[in-house]
């Protein structure tokens, strides 16, 4: 959850390598964390990277996530 947090932190200030490494670091360390998922589909598809955005979307959706749910019926066509 605190890599989490530094993370929103972090993309607030445009400091989006960072952002990525402490999200993904979350995700890695809690496969099941939604949030963090969600969050780093925002990064992905803020960088561009809508491949990527939309897997976390779909995964974080899968987990209940709601937001990442309506993300990914926004962003990727479905």
């Amino acid at each position: 959850d605190a890599l989490n947090t530094r993370a929103f932190v972090e993309f607030e200030h445009n400091q989006y390598d960072l952002c990525e490494h402490d999200l993904s670091s979350a995700i890695r360390l809690k496969p099941d964390f939604a949030i963090a998922l969600k969050n780093r589909g925002q990064l992905y598809l803020k960088q561009e990277k809508k491949e990527l955005a939309c897997a976390d979307f779909m995964r974080a959706a899968q987990l209940g996530n709601n937001d990442g749910d309506a993300l990914y019926r926004a962003n990727c066509g479905k």
